[in-house]
């Protein structure tokens, strides 16, 4: 997916289970920030599991562009999803 700098997006999940699983996401292998624990307030994840980013940076050091993987965890186990790519790109 190719999204415009400072554009929103949203990468959509889904997951079921009993016990509902728990879901959250990894950006390059490493847990995204979402909610309040986004210092940047951008990024959410939404009741269905969905991550919604409000806008996309692009930045030197800083940056959306990636791999991103939706985990779902139960007590039976974890489940992670295809790798999805987002390129931030500019008009």
């Amino acid at each position: 997916m190719i999204v415009l700098k400072n554009a929103n997006a949203n990468l959509k999940c889904s997951a079921t289970g009993k016990p509902s699983p728990k879901i959250h996401w990894l950006h390059n292998g490493v847990i995204v920030p979402t909610d309040k624990n986004d210092p940047e307030n951008r990024r959410y994840q939404m009741p269905g599991g969905d991550l919604t980013f409000l806008r996309v940076v692009h930045k030197r050091r800083k940056s959306d562009t990636g791999i991103y993987q939706c985990v779902a965890t139960n007590k039976h186990g974890t489940v992670f999803s295809r790798n999805a790519t987002l390129r931030v790109g500019s008009k």
